[in-house]
């Protein structure tokens, strides 16, 4: 389709800085065998208490397993886009709606597990006799958060564009199976449906928040007080993958062996170096290629007395352009893959953010006409101009 219309098709989350980028909105929920969906809830007891038990599941699975669910969306590119009010941020958590929230908060006090119906909302009217009435959401969707209900199934909203979605599939289903398990272990243990329904609620309550998730008294109110992680990049998210707890529960469920935990974390740790590395690399010949040379025209095209600032200004590039090239020369010499992988992140990135940097103040003061590479002008607006009425067909007169 793209090339039809003579567009590209990016699939990268954030191709260009200040920009909304692109991701996936993963619908997902789970029905019995009998076809009855486990996320509706419900209009009588039975269906009602079932809706609840497993509100409480994916409630719980987020708290317990929210590194497993960060990481599967944890990629380079998609590190660009997480929590850049555009996606969720780094911390998982779960949106339920205010009444919803409300009811489950009575259950793991000791209330009833049924008891809650969501309201009546209008439909949608198009204003279309022709169109039937779309279905309104019970409960407003926050979307400012990872894993809103939407009525009758949760949304995860913070797959990256590029990613194929079995990955974090897997890793969402796995953490809901297990707390599945844990809280069937708890009623064949001994336990009341109720009151062990009331405690997984009240540990997986922890990670509901119906506020702006995108706001710094949540991260706050998240980590210090709910003990919630906040991985902020693929880097800090990798270095859970091969815990104990997650090779324990990939093993129970059949998922990976040990090894092949070990395994995976090698390939994605792999993948992170080698995208930076290519990107770096791809940044430093663009610079050195395209930019310093458009800069040195264009101080030669000056008159002495207008410089202005060109000189302090071209010269930071080219400084900037320098230690690049020696991150680079580094990061080659370092083994180990974690390592590699904490230098790329904490390093290699900022100084790739100062070469950006200095090239767009660079960038204001050159001649236009020299600049080597389309501008966010000539992507976005030049098109406005070119537009052609297409012809109108001719009129007669009597």
């Amino acid at each position: 389709i793209a090339n039809k219309y003579g567009l590209a098709c990016l699939c990268h989350e954030k191709p260009f800085a200040g920009l909304n980028g692109n991701g996936k909105h993963n619908n997902w929920s789970l029905n019995t065998k009998e076809g009855i969906n486990m996320y509706a809830p419900g209009k009588n007891v039975k269906d009602q208490e079932m809706f609840i038990a497993n509100v409480a599941c994916v409630a719980r699975a987020i708290q317990k397993h929210g590194d497993l669910i960060r990481l599967a969306v944890a990629t380079p590119s998609n590190d660009h886009r997480l929590g850049g009010h555009e996606a969720p941020p780094a911390i998982m958590s779960c949106y339920l709606g205010e009444a919803l929230t409300q009811h489950c908060q009575k259950v793991a006090e000791g209330g009833l597990l049924a008891g809650y119906e969501a309201r009546e909302a209008s439909p949608i009217d198009t204003g279309n006799p022709v169109v039937t009435k779309v279905a309104r959401a019970a409960e407003d969707r926050n979307r400012t958060a990872p894993f809103p209900w939407c009525g009758n199934r949760f949304e995860f909203r913070a797959v990256g564009g590029s990613q194929n979605a079995s990955w974090p599939m897997t890793m969402l289903n796995a953490a809901v199976a297990d707390t599945m398990g844990e809280l069937a272990d708890a009623i064949e243990g001994g336990k009341g449906v109720r009151q062990a329904v009331q405690a997984m609620m009240k540990e997986g309550l922890k990670a509901v928040f119906v506020g702006d998730c995108y706001s710094k008294e949540w991260q706050e109110e998240a980590v210090n007080n709910r003990g919630l992680l906040n991985l902020r990049d693929t880097a800090q998210a990798l270095k859970l993958l091969s815990s104990d707890k997650n090779k324990k529960l990939f093993s129970k469920l059949k998922i990976f062996e040990p090894e092949e935990v070990d395994c995976r974390t090698a390939l994605m740790r792999e993948h992170y170096t080698n995208t930076l590395s290519c990107e770096a690399r791809a940044l430093s010949k663009m610079i050195n290629t395209g930019v310093i040379p458009a800069l040195g025209q264009d101080l030669n095209q000056q008159h002495p007395m207008l410089l202005g600032e060109r000189v302090k200004k071209y010269q930071q590039v080219a400084t900037a352009s320098e230690k690049l090239q020696a991150d680079m020369k580094q990061l080659e010499t370092i083994e180990d893959l974690a390592a590699q992988v904490d230098f790329c992140a904490n390093t290699l990135k900022a100084t790739m953010a100062e070469v950006r940097a200095a090239s767009d103040e660079a960038e204001e003061l050159c001649n236009y006409k020299l600049w080597p590479y389309p501008t966010y002008a000539e992507m976005l607006f030049e098109h406005q101009g070119d537009y052609v009425a297409p012809p109108q067909p001719a009129t007669t007169t009597n």
